[in-house]
């Protein structure tokens, strides 16, 4: 009896499983299936998720990933990344995270779908770890945690990058980093805790770990300070708690060292050349711009975008009442206004956006660590939305006032066209949402009106659900995926090309690569990903720039910056000189190649004049200049000279035209030591212009892509190198400008033009 009794007063005493959290995960699995289903997303519809960075490079190098795994290759080294990559590198910024261990349930030709579940998961446990820190944190019983929880995990950042889901472990795992910082605080014996956290936040992506981090670490000093831990008195306890901290941070960076280092050393080595560091203290955009940020927003561009800071327009309200609540301290509203003031200035300010992306500057997808502002007002709007019955009624109106002179400063000001205006949706949603708080503030209501007092929670769940799940991302992922490839296509494609090339790769080295048009979602950097053959193509921030470099010079077709380079055309000389044995190709027929099988819609022809990836080469070759192309296109002088000169004619004397075919043959004799001379029969063609007539370069008054994106490893004199160009001033704007000649060939051998153009995607079509 006295056991008995023992068992069911323990039993009493130990505390309830906080379920809040598991039920805030399947809240968002489902909210998600449910966007997927809205939008059409495979396998809840037909659109493959495959689409910019998504379809170049993350889902590649998961099919890469997938095949070493299942092949027991290595995963130091792969030559399905160009012509050969520390592999490394490319794991530890794009696919570390566990989570990408479930394509191994899938076949390539279903990855796009297996992307589809991995996003899902990493957003639901966002939500779970959201609404675990919340209830932690203000050690709140309501269930409106959930809520709250899932207003962070479908907020404007996760919906509008959701094809840059590798950011998704951070994003997800940074408030359960918050959350073990915080009992680390308390009592620094969860330290392992937060060790293992920290552990598997740097091993998930360091890119993204790296803010959270020092997110992480500026928060706990706030809140030592905020708690007056940094007094005279107890600045000792403070010290060592931070201390502990770093301490445990760099534990956690050592045991993932192994990934860490080779992914550091990568892209040290192979850094972005065209970036550079602005010190300006101007602003990078008007602070109004940021504005339409705060409400339901139409997403006009994802490349060149501005912070994504939308997670509810309950949050931005209760935000605002927040610091109009006469109960919460002036102190903790200095406080909370000081990081959201620091939030909006590292968005403005350059200099300070720069140092979050530790002073790498990205080409698209900006303000990468917006996050960190959702998850900060996320937190204020759940303390404000507890001492919601502190609020008195003139405070309501005041907010209410506020968001909508916001509203209508972000639809004059904003930059919303008339075409994107989500005005009349964003002020409903604020009237009904603002309706439910002030309800929830009052105890006492109205005789006829108090059976309505207990559902004042239930009428604002679904008014927000509608918010967050229905509305807003339609407008975000409906929008990147409306256009998409077939899944199916897609699927029925990467099956034909592994079919096509398995007997192509038998461990001799050779190499195949692609032209014309193979699919929406399969090119030059993605095929022998998906196929598991050796290519040239790549596409990776931590790419060999210098050799991707000299592939330019070759004809082969690179970006700005070095980080793709694409296999677009055959050439039989450099694919020979680079091994590439067979190409793919959706025509019929290609001049110089020989076709052995086909596949569907594919044939696989071979090269019989390639030398393999490993060939002997004369001494003599290491004294060819390689890059001989980019010193011809102007007098190096000339910049220095540029003020004296008086006019164009003085300039262009300096400019040579480029002649890729005697580089080639130059190159052939140089590594064989046989005369190369003739193996181009090089012409020069006169062209007959349509709708247009020449003019002189002088009158161009907008800046060309080759002056605003500037080449630091190229050679070629930047400011005098454009004047060599011919410019036409096009005639009839319905019609486009033609550059038509005629030539007479007297072989049977393929015909090479070679066309320059500025920029890699430039509007320009050949027919022959």
């Amino acid at each position: 009896m006295i056991e008995k009794n023992s068992l069911e007063t323990k039993k009493r005493t130990t505390k309830a499983r906080d379920l809040r959290p598991l039920f805030s995960f399947v809240a968002v699995f489902f909210s998600l299936v449910v966007v997927m289903f809205t939008v059409g997303v495979s396998p809840f519809g037909d659109h493959s998720v495959l689409v910019s960075d998504l379809s170049a490079q993350y889902a590649p190098y998961l099919a890469t990933l997938r095949n070493k795994l299942m092949s027991g290759g290595s995963l130091a080294y792969s030559f399905e990344v160009g012509l050969g990559k520390n592999f490394m590198g490319i794991l530890a910024y794009y696919i570390s995270s566990p989570l990408n261990l479930l394509t191994l349930l899938f076949p390539v030709s279903k990855l796009s779908e297996a992307i589809v579940i991995i996003a899902i998961l990493k957003l639901s446990f966002a939500g779970a770890f959201m609404t675990a820190l919340i209830d932690h944190k203000f050690n709140s019983k309501t269930k409106m945690s959930i809520l709250f929880g899932m207003m962070y995990a479908l907020s404007s950042f996760s919906m509008s990058f959701i094809f840059n889901f590798i950011w998704f472990d951070g994003f997800a795992l940074l408030p359960l980093v918050i959350l073990f910082t915080e009992k680390f605080k308390d009592d620094m014996r969860h330290a392992w805790k937060l060790l293992i956290v920290l552990i598997l936040l740097f091993m998930s992506n360091y890119y993204i770990a790296y803010m959270v981090g020092i997110f992480a670490f500026f928060y706990l000093i706030g809140i030592l300070e905020y708690q007056s831990n940094v007094t005279k008195e107890k600045a000792p306890s403070a010290g060592k708690t931070v201390g502990v901290f770093i301490l445990v941070a760099i534990c956690a960076a050592m045991v993932c060292a192994v990934l860490l280092i080779p992914a550091g050393l990568d892209t040290i080595r192979n850094g972005d050349n065209s970036s550079s560091l602005s010190v300006s203290m101007d602003t990078g955009f008007p602070l109004v711009h940021l504005l339409p940020q705060l409400f339901i927003n139409k997403m006009k561009t994802i490349s060149e975008n501005l912070p994504f800071i939308y997670s509810s327009l309950a949050v931005l309200e209760l935000v605002i009442l927040f610091f109009m609540n006469p109960k919460i301290s002036k102190k903790l509203k200095l406080r909370a206004g000081f990081g959201l003031g620091f939030g909006i200035l590292s968005f403005i300010f350059p200099i300070l956006n720069t140092a979050w992306h530790l002073f790498n500057e990205p080409n698209w997808f900006l303000y990468r660590y917006s996050f960190l502002f959702i998850f900060g007002t996320i937190l204020i709007a759940f303390y404000s939305f507890l001492h919601i019955s502190d609020l008195r009624n003139k405070d309501f109106a005041k907010m209410t006032g506020i968001v909508f002179v916001l509203l209508c400063i972000a639809e004059a000001f904003g930059k919303i066209e008339n075409t994107d205006s989500m005005y009349f949706q964003n002020l409903a949603m604020i009237a009904l949402i603002g309706l439910c708080l002030f309800g929830m503030s009052k105890e006492n209501w109205p005789e006829s009106m108090s059976n309505l007092k207990k559902y004042r929670k239930g009428i604002l769940v679904p008014i927000v659900l509608a918010e967050i799940v229905f509305l807003a991302p339609k407008l975000t992922v409906g929008a990147i995926w409306n256009d998409t490839q077939s899944a199916g296509s897609f699927s029925a494609e990467v099956s034909d090309l592994i079919e096509l090339t398995k007997d192509t790769d038998d461990g001799s080295g050779k190499r195949t690569e692609q032209t014309g048009n193979l699919g929406q979602n399969i090119n030059s950097l993605s095929l022998s990903s998906y196929t598991h053959t050796k290519g040239l193509g790549a596409f990776c921030s931590m790419s060999n720039k210098p050799m991707q470099r000299f592939l330019k010079q070759l004809g082969y077709c690179a970006n700005f910056n070095y980080t793709s380079i694409e296999h677009r055309n055959v050439n039989l000389l450099s694919d020979s000189l680079m091994g590439i044995s067979y190409i793919v190709s959706d025509q019929s027929e290609i001049m110089g190649l020989t076709p052995i099988s086909s596949v569907g819609k594919y044939t696989l022809f071979e090269n019989p004049y390639s030398v393999g990836m490993v060939f002997l080469a004369e001494p003599g070759a290491y004294g060819f200049d390689g890059y001989r192309l980019e010193k011809v296109a102007g007098d190096p002088e000339a910049e220095e000279n540029e003020e004296d000169l008086k006019d164009k004619k003085a300039v262009t004397e300096h400019v040579i035209e480029k002649d890729y075919f005697a580089f080639q043959e130059d190159l052939v004799s140089s590594l064989t030591g046989i005369d190369a001379e003739k193996v181009f029969d090089t012409r020069h063609l006169t062209w007959e212009v349509l709708n247009a007539q020449k003019v002189d370069g002088k009158f161009i008054k907008e800046p060309l892509e080759y002056d605003l994106k500037k080449d630091r490893l190229n050679l070629e004199n930047v400011k005098t190198g454009y004047k060599g160009l011919t410019y036409y001033l096009r005639g009839s704007d319905k019609s486009p400008i033609v550059l038509k000649a005629t030539m007479y060939v007297k072989t049977d051998g393929p015909v090479y033009l070679s066309v320059p153009f500025l920029m890699k995607s430039a509007p320009i079509s050949i027919y022959c």
